[in-house]
């Protein structure tokens, strides 16, 4: 039997291109302790679109609730997505 167990990681995609890990960081401590962040390179989107991707890891699960708590997810008045990342084990 396969189990999945959620780790106090994100997913985090469709950021503007020019963040930097600094900035990242900065955003998300305000929920918590961070970590680790782990910029992925941009991927072109269309013609003229480019996003960053990265994987933001807290300390504890209660920061990863307070990210999913927010209405909206934006940073620098663009909106992005979150998701959770897991294991199996």
């Amino acid at each position: 039997v396969k189990r999945y167990y959620f780790d106090y990681q994100l997913f985090v995609n469709k950021l503007p291109s020019n963040l930097t890990k600094e900035v990242l960081m900065a955003y998300f401590s305000k929920f918590g302790a961070v970590k680790n962040i782990v910029l992925v390179p941009y991927v072109k989107i269309g013609i003229s679109e480019e996003y960053l991707h990265c994987y933001i890891k807290f300390a504890d699960d209660n920061s990863v609730h307070k990210v999913f708590s927010l209405p909206k997810l934006e940073i620098n008045s663009k909106d992005f997505k979150a998701f959770r990342t897991y294991r199996i084990g």
